[in-house]
């Protein structure tokens, strides 16, 4: 029978203790591996921006600046390892799992690498697809022509309203 995995949650300002040295203890912070995570999510092609709660959080995701994030759980496994769990919009026409699997690897060495700290695993939740912004301006401009002509009113009462006036 196989022994199941626990998952600790961590709190945002919880300290990693790293093995000590001769000179003393390093500790890294969660809130570090929030930015270490962050960073290099958004550095992968496909990636749109991560899970936006509201518009606040939103402006606080471009500033990097968000204190309680919805958007990068960090949990630890009962082996030690952490477990990332990331929720984002990818951009429309991506090959999801090709750019997730992307993003999982990039994820896993950077963290390992800047911190040394072991990564058990990274889970993609990908809650929405955005078009690119070209796309979507040329969608609206192509909309525009059918509203316009929708809304102008017919020839004949403009000229009645002249001949009236």
């Amino acid at each position: 029978m196989e022994e199941e995995k626990q998952e600790v949650r961590m709190e945002e300002n919880e300290m990693l203790v790293k093995e000590g040295t001769e000179a003393g203890d390093i500790q890294i912070s969660q809130s570090v591996l929030n930015s270490i995570v962050r960073k290099f999510t958004l550095s992968v092609d496909g990636v749109v921006r991560f899970q936006s709660q509201s518009l606040m959080d939103g402006m606080l995701d471009i500033l990097g600046k968000r204190s309680s994030d919805r958007s990068v759980v960090i949990d630890q496994s009962e082996d030690g390892g952490a477990i990332i769990t990331l929720t984002l919009v990818m951009r429309f026409g991506v090959v999801i799992p090709a750019v997730a699997q992307e993003l999982q690897n990039t994820i896993k060495s950077k963290v390992e690498e800047l911190t040394g700290y072991k990564v058990a695993r990274v889970n993609v939740n990908v809650c929405d697809l955005e078009l690119p912004e070209e796309e979507e301006e040329k969608e609206q401009e192509e909309s525009k022509p059918e509203q316009a002509e929708a809304t102008e009113p017919p020839t004949d009462e403009i000229e009645e309203t002249e001949v009236n006036a």
